[in-house]
């Protein structure tokens, strides 16, 4: 149900959706910065293989992808 809920976020927010489909780099995180968004509604899109859990992290590093992502869109709103 992700790229639903995902397909759902871009039209509501008025983003161009994205061809092909964005993919997993293998063992690497895909992040897909939408752009065309209205005003004041960003969307970024991070797909990836594996456990999908806050621990998550891309193959040879330690630093979960969850935490520093969210934490730069969010902030973007400050």
């Amino acid at each position: 149900m992700g790229r639903a809920v995902r397909n759902s976020i871009v039209k509501a927010n008025g983003c161009t959706a994205v061809t092909p489909e964005p993919m997993p780099n293998g063992t690497t995180a895909t992040k897909v910065d939408y752009q065309g968004c209205k005003p004041g509604f960003p969307f970024e899109w991070v797909i990836f293989t594996g456990d999908h859990t806050p621990a998550y992290a891309d193959a040879g590093s330690s630093t979960p992808i969850a935490g520093p992502n969210f934490w730069k869109f969010i902030s973007q709103f400050s």
